[in-house]
């Protein structure tokens, strides 16, 4: 493993590849709590789970075969930057105009960006 560490790209993506897992998983726990807390039912935090991780799970894979004849350099930047603005509007309805509905259908759409872009990212070689 220590060789493949000295290819500066690969170090590159692996720290972006990092970051993005960190940044999803505790804000995926954050907004579970925050539905949790708005809804008082642990239904409600179920469903943002599954929303957020099983369905896009899902639905994945059709992206992903769509978007791998694409050259990954053009295409990994432009879906974290989508994931990023999703999760930005995801984070803004949850706190200040919270619908339940509009909550777990961004979580949706943040979800299956970020399984695409994990995906992709796994792929390169």
């Amino acid at each position: 493993m220590k060789p493949v560490l000295r290819i500066p790209v690969y170090r590159r993506l692996l720290a972006a590849y990092a970051l993005n897992e960190l940044a999803f998983a505790v804000g995926t726990v954050a907004l579970a709590l925050l539905v949790y807390r708005r809804t008082g039912s642990a239904l409600g935090a179920t469903a943002f789970f599954l929303a957020s991780q099983f369905v896009p799970a899902l639905i994945s894979p059709l992206a992903v075969a769509r978007l791998d004849n694409l050259p990954a350099r053009a295409v990994l930047p432009l879906l974290h930057w989508l994931e990023a603005a999703i999760f930005l509007i995801l984070a803004w309805v949850a706190t200040s105009h919270f619908s339940v509905v509009a909550v777990l259908a961004l979580a949706f759409l943040d979800g299956t960006v970020a399984l695409v872009a994990r995906a992709i990212t796994r792929a390169i070689r």
